[in-house]
Order: structure tokens, then C-alpha cells, then sequence
């Protein structure tokens, strides 16, 4: 289930052999999430969700995070990933808590 969850998040088998410390701030954290995933949590709190991907993953871990049979509550600036991923938006900023300027789901 381990391995499935790191290729499912674009986590390449080369990465295993090689110490965590070693690979890249956003390979860590979709270790992280796909260890999180094998524990089939009801809840996942995911602050930065950008530092998930990198270039060409941006797919998987939507792909992932969409499949997820439980609840999300995450902290992004990527405005994309909200889009596409959020049902209930909060903007959050040195004023206070607000709607969004834009419609997360139709």
C-alpha cells in the first residue's frame, strides 16, 4: 500500500534507496502525505499545500487529495489547487477571516 500511495504521488522508486534529508522539501512532504494516506485518517490538516509539488505533479496530488474518502482542511496560496479542490473557502489574512473574491465550486 506504501509503495502505491508514493507512485500515485509521483514519488519514483529511485527516491527509496536515498536518505529522506537528501531529496527535495516537496518529495518530503508527499512522503508525508502518502504515509498519512496508508493510515486511512477521517481527517488530513495540510498547511502549505503547495510545497506538495513541483513542475509536473500537480496532477497526482490533486488526483490523490480528490480520492481521499475523508475530510481536507488545508492552507494554500496556489489559487489553482483551491479551485479545483476546495468545497468551503476562507480567506484568512492581518484583517480577519472573509469570503473569497472568487467562487470555489459551482
Amino acid at each position: 500500500a506504501a509503495r502505491r500511495a508514493l507512485r500515485e504521488l509521483g514519488v519514483h522508486s529511485r527516491h527509496a534507496s536515498r536518505p529522506l534529508a537528501s531529496l527535495r522539501a516537496s518529495v518530503r512532504a508527499r512522503v508525508a502525505l502518502a504515509a498519512a494516506l496508508v493510515g486511512a485518517p477521517q481527517l488530513l490538516l495540510l498547511d502549505k499545500v503547495d510545497g506538495l509539488f513541483d513542475g509536473d505533479c500537480l496532477d497526482a496530488v490533486v488526483s490523490a487529495l480528490t480520492a481521499f474518502d475523508g475530510a481536507i482542511v488545508f492552507a494554500t496560496c496556489h489559487a489553482p489547487l483551491v479551485r479545483c479542490m476546495a468545497t468551503r473557502v476562507l480567506v484568512l489574512d492581518d484583517t480577519g477571516a472573509r469570503p473569497p473574491a472568487f467562487v470555489a465550486v459551482d
